[in-house]
């Protein structure tokens, strides 16, 4: 529980210092949050909040061209789809085992995506 209050105040904090920047700034913002995090290792603390918001604002700026463009029509089922190919993703990530993950060839493949991802933090768990 403290994790989740921990990141739910992070992004609280967040979202009330860039409420009066434009959207590309404060997703800047957000993106700098997340490196920092990643970064400093806090994998669990603050990167799934800040890329949840992330996401959230992304989602909300897609929907609010949908309708001021019109013309634009050829990225409407990207703009459909996009959520759930993300919502997709992030089951898969989420689904890596954590225990004996050599056993099954698909959370081998994500070791070795990861190790090339990045490189030399990536150890492969006892």
């Amino acid at each position: 529980m403290a994790l989740e209050v921990h990141g739910s105040m992070m992004v609280y904090l967040a979202l009330i210092v860039t409420a009066s920047f434009t959207p590309l700034y404060r997703r800047l913002v957000f993106v700098i949050l997340i490196s920092y995090a990643i970064y400093f290792g806090d994998l669990m603390g603050e990167i799934p909040f800040y890329i949840g918001t992330l996401l959230a604002d992304l989602s909300l700026y897609l929907n609010s061209h949908r309708s001021a463009e019109p013309q634009v029509s050829r990225f409407l089922s990207v703009r459909n789809c996009w959520p759930m190919a993300v919502a997709f993703f992030g089951l898969f990530l989420a689904s890596y085992p954590p225990n004996s993950p050599e056993l099954a060839s698909w959370s081998m493949f994500m070791y070795q995506v990861g190790t090339h991802i990045f490189n030399s933090y990536c150890k492969y768990p006892v």
